[in-house]
């Protein structure tokens, strides 16, 4: 959106001038990371490098536009995605693997719910939307008894 509203605005020189800096970074970043870390490396060098370019441009647009910074949504959304995040990082780093298939499907589908259980206990969704998930659990729920 910052990107879209820059070009929107004439500012294709600031934007420019960002997407150079964050591609530096990006093969400063990879170079450092993929020796190391090989394709885990090249991955966290092009995901902070996209990170650091929209942290670039929204900082450039607020100077244009008033922007909303925070909002606690945000931090709501990251806490639930905690859980998810630490067991990435401790997959990674500490060599852990599920060796059954099913195993792996239970872990991400538990992890999933987990998700979402977070999202309700941090009250993310409006009542319409939690409305609606739960007519949809209860029409789920309705066709597994028909069958």
């Amino acid at each position: 959106p910052s990107n879209n509203l820059l070009e929107t605005l004439g500012k294709t020189k600031l934007l420019l001038v960002a997407r150079i800096f964050s591609t530096v970074y990006n093969i400063l970043m990879n170079l450092i990371l993929i020796p190391i870390h090989g394709l885990a490396g090249a991955a966290i060098a092009t995901g902070s490098s996209l990170l650091l370019l929209k942290i670039i441009t929204f900082i450039i647009s607020r100077k244009y536009i008033s922007i909303k910074l925070v909002d606690m949504n945000h931090f709501k959304i990251l806490a639930a995605s905690m859980p998810i995040i630490i067991t990435a990082i401790a997959f990674y780093f500490y060599d852990l693997s599920i060796e059954n298939i099913f195993g792996l499907i239970a872990f991400f589908i538990s992890l999933g719910i987990s998700y979402v259980l977070l999202l309700f206990l941090l009250k993310i969704f409006t009542e319409q939307e939690k409305k609606m998930a739960f007519d949809i659990f209860k029409e789920a729920r309705n066709k597994l008894k028909l069958s």
